[in-house]
């Protein structure tokens, strides 16, 4: 297959992820924005993304890709609906202009299926959630239309890629998919660099020397814990354990995260940021003592990820790929779903165990050097150039 691959990316809201307050970022973006930027000097990316404030100079000048802006309307839901919905005519209109689709998610997915019977336009289907689950959709009627949607998009697809192994198996339980179908491809991670700056993080956030900080990074939604991690640092309070709780992210729950702070008199312990950004989201997680991520769900966070390559500890929830991370890091302290006082009750221990924090630092760094983004994408671009290649004989 001697020509040059020219794909396309679907289902980014915002590129690069965080760069708009008004569109709701996530992992995701994330995702498919690192994987773009060790793609983009092997093979031609285009990207179809929400319109309002999109960066157009987010590569080096001889790596960038060619994004496409469509209109993008409302909040939650609408968000990805609106998305989906104007891309089918750019891409319609660039057609031409690809070989090879990547939907990020099941939703975008319906506009690779489209493509594939109308020009004929092979897909590889990316899943990064348990997005058929009442948990992650709230009701039982969206987790039907999604399940729906995610088997017309995952049968016909060429190839699948999920961000995990518990969700491959998940897929392939659920709708009856050959398991050597499926692909995991999960998030990669680079050590970052951060000098800690003491009197910026003193002005900017209130931050002292000797505050033990714990740190929430994520979608303010209830499916991440927000109020489990809330209602635990409650506790703290209550047994005198002094601890300062950042919350850095946006979503729907951000008028309740507040409303609950004040509920609980907890103005002085909990601090709701909104969206933070490049350093400034660094210095902070850098700067944590803990990272707090207590989910009903996940898959392989990338947030977790940004906290080892620092060398922050994470407490989290025994769910998704969270225990192999865990096992693996051995950064990751686990506790049980929806159970505040077990939160409360790890950070306590870890705040009385320095050394023990050390070595959950150490390790975690140590095991971000197994897996840079470097080596994520050499396995996407295989996956891409198999489908391409078996397409052709």
């Amino acid at each position: 297959m001697a020509d040059k691959i020219k794909l396309l990316f679907l289902g980014c809201k915002d590129f690069p992820p965080f760069a708009n307050k008004k569109i709701i970022s996530g992992g995701m973006e994330v995702y498919t924005y690192e994987l773009s930027k060790r793609l983009a000097s092997t093979i031609d990316i285009r990207l179809i993304v929400g319109r309002d404030e999109v960066s157009e100079d987010v590569f080096d000048e001889s790596d960038k890709c060619t994004i496409n802006k469509v209109p993008i309307h409302g909040q939650s839901v609408m968000q990805p609906l609106s998305l989906t919905l104007y891309s089918f005519l750019k891409a319609w209109k660039t057609r031409k202009e690809i070989t090879i689709i990547n939907p990020q998610t099941p939703l975008s997915g319906l506009v690779a299926v489209v493509c594939k019977f109308l020009f004929k336009k092979p897909y590889v289907q990316t899943v990064h959630s348990f997005g058929s689950t009442t948990e992650h959709v709230g009701n039982k009627l969206y987790a039907l239309i999604y399940y729906l949607i995610e088997r017309l998009t995952l049968v016909y697809a060429d190839k699948v890629v999920t961000a995990g192994e518990s969700l491959k198996v998940f897929l392939s339980e659920r709708h009856n998919i050959p398991i050597e179908k499926i692909s995991v491809i999960h998030s990669g991670m680079d050590i970052t660099d951060v000098s800690r700056d003491e009197s910026f993080l003193d002005k900017k956030f209130k931050i002292k020397p000797d505050d033990f900080v714990l740190f929430f990074l994520g979608r303010y939604i209830a499916e991440n814990g927000v109020f489990d991690i809330i209602e635990a640092v409650r506790i703290l309070k209550s047994k005198n354990v002094p601890v300062k709780l950042y919350f850095a992210g946006s979503g729907e729950l951000k008028k309740d995260i507040n409303k609950k702070i004040v509920e609980y008199s907890l103005e002085a312990n909990v601090i709701e940021l909104g969206p933070v950004y490049g350093g400034e989201k660094y210095q902070l997680i850098e700067r944590a003592d803990i990272m707090l991520r207590t989910s009903y769900h996940e898959v392989f966070p990338v947030a977790f990820l940004e906290a080892l390559s620092v060398g922050t500890p994470v407490i989290a929830t025994p769910v998704g790929d969270n225990e192999y991370m865990a096992r693996d890091s051995g950064g990751i302290e686990l506790v049980p779903v929806h159970a505040p006082e077990a939160i409360a009750a790890a950070i306590e221990r870890l705040k009385n165990s320095p050394e023990i924090l050390s070595s959950m630092g150490e390790s975690g760094i140590r095991y971000v050097k197994t897996i840079p983004w470097a080596k994520q994408a050499k396995k996407t671009l295989d996956i891409l150039t198999s489908v391409l290649q078996k397409k052709s004989d």
